[in-house]
């Protein structure tokens, strides 16, 4: 849509799963050579986070047309990653992860995809929030990661919720099943849900910001 070549890939993990990695191996401007970077998206989200904002902005865009050869991971069990070897979607073992699975089988995964598939010895990593927790996790229980990453960059890395004081946070550690039964119920669009329809589109946010607690709004906006 924005002139970038583009292709998507597919991994499978040790333990089944089957995810979803897309790319831009070169810029706009056929500028290329810098090496493969592995882009790593953060809590309910997936690789459309690195796509959404225009090529000006977006870093996978910025980063291709510097030469790079752009990777954008997707962890188990979002939109794009739905699919394993022996379970679907529809059957709770499907879901039956956290994002400790996520470090140990899906990061160790894509890494070496992508070198296989680039034949490179290493590669730069650019981990986004639960991105940046399960890269630190998976260097702790592969250490071999450590060889073959050249440079890993940390955005918004969630490393504690020591501190957390969000009035939803709290409620919800109270009873895990009611944290469970929300992330089960969120549908694929949002505008399907009303509940979720404040949270998408700018003419919402003024009044979100005035309804929702300071730590709130930072995390509704991060």
């Amino acid at each position: 849509y924005r002139g970038y070549p583009a292709e998507e890939h597919t991994v499978v993990t040790e333990d089944g799963y089957v995810l979803k990695l897309h790319r831009i191996p070169h810029g706009r401007n056929g500028r290329k050579g810098r090496g493969p970077v592995l882009l790593q998206h953060g809590l309910l989200s997936s690789s459309f986070d690195f796509l959404s904002q225009m090529p000006t902005k977006a870093l996978s865009y910025s980063l291709a047309d510097e030469g790079f050869d752009v990777w954008m991971g997707n962890n188990r069990g979002n939109i794009y990653s739905t699919e394993h070897v022996k379970f679907t979607k529809s059957n709770p073992q499907f879901w039956n992860f956290t994002w400790h699975d996520m470090s140990l089988y899906d990061y160790p995964a894509m890494v070496e995809y992508i070198l296989n598939n680039t034949r490179t010895p290493n590669l730069i990593v650019i981990g986004f929030s639960q991105g940046a927790l399960t890269f630190l996790a998976a260097t702790t229980s592969n250490p071999t990661i450590q060889s073959k990453v050249k440079h890993f960059f940390a955005i918004a890395p969630s490393l504690s919720s020591t501190n957390l004081r969000s009035l939803l946070i709290r409620i919800g550690s109270m009873s895990p099943y009611i944290i469970e039964t929300v992330l089960a119920n969120i549908p694929d669009q949002a505008h399907s849900f009303p509940v979720f329809s404040p949270f998408c589109g700018g003419s919402a946010r003024p009044a979100l910001q005035v309804a929702l607690p300071r730590t709130l709004r930072a995390a509704t906006w991060r």
